[in-house]
């Protein structure tokens, strides 16, 4: 494919993703940032560039009540520091404590997810 044309689909991608508006559905938001996950584990050299966006979106979908969008982001930031890496340490610092919070969360699926996250 086209890799010139990938950042700007990714940036429109996070843009949904993050969005704070009750126009988008927690599921879109939840499939967003799905695919925005796979297209790091697949192009983390050229997207390298968006895992700190990344990770604000996923700090974001931690406040979801839903399990099943907190399990999606653990699952794309997996990919995205297994692919892209951590840019810094500050912001390594700011996932150990968002994985950290957690680990001590009432769903057990959310708990596995953010485990194999600090496995990463």
């Amino acid at each position: 494919g086209d890799s010139s044309a990938l950042p700007t689909f990714v940036s429109k991608l996070l843009k949904v993703a993050g969005e704070q508006s009750k126009k988008v559905a927690n599921d879109t938001r939840v499939a967003m940032l799905d695919v925005i996950g796979e297209l790091m584990a697949g192009n983390g050299r050229v997207l390298e560039g968006f895992s700190t966006d990344v990770f604000v979106v996923i700090a974001k979908h931690m406040k979801f009540p839903e399990a099943n969008a907190r399990c999606a982001a653990f699952t794309c930031l997996c990919k995205t520091i297994t692919s892209a890496g951590l840019n810094s340490p500050s912001i390594a610092a700011n996932i150990w404590k968002m994985v950290q919070k957690m680990l001590f969360d009432k769903v057990v699926t959310v708990r596995t997810a953010a485990a194999h996250a600090l496995s990463a």
